[in-house]
C-alpha cells in the first residue's frame, strides 16, 4: 500500500513539473514556435519513455518471480505427495498387521 502512495506522489510530481515546464516554454518569446514545440515534445516524451521502461522492467521482474514461485510450489507439491504416499503406506502396513493378528 505504501509503495502505491509513493508511486502516486512521484507521478503527480512529475506531471506537475511537466505542466510547469510546458507553461515556461510556451511563455518564452525567445524561441520560435518550432523550437517551443520541440521542447514541449521533449518535456512530455521523457516521462512517457520512463513509464514504458518502468513497466517493462516491472513485468520482467514479475515473470522472473512467477517462475521462481512456480518452481518452489512444484517442489513443495512433490514433497507433499511423498509425505502423503508415506502416510498411506504406513496406514496400509498397520491395517495389514491388524488383519494378521
Amino acid at each position: 500500500m505504501l509503495i502505491w502512495i509513493v508511486i502516486l506522489i512521484i507521478g503527480l510530481s512529475a506531471i506537475t513539473l511537466n505542466i510547469f515546464a510546458t507553461q515556461t516554454v510556451l511563455s518564452s518569446s525567445i524561441h520560435t514556435k518550432i523550437k517551443r514545440r520541440n521542447y514541449i515534445l521533449l518535456i512530455w516524451s521523457i516521462p512517457i519513455v520512463g513509464v514504458i521502461l518502468a513497466v517493462l522492467f516491472i513485468n520482467r521482474d514479475i515473470k522472473k518471480n512467477k517462475e521462481t514461485i512456480e518452481s518452489d510450489i512444484a517442489d513443495v507439491m512433490k514433497d507433499l505427495a511423498k509425505r502423503i504416499n508415506g502416510i498411506e503406506a504406513d496406514i496400509k502396513q498397520k491395517r495389514s498387521k491388524k488383519s494378521l493378528h
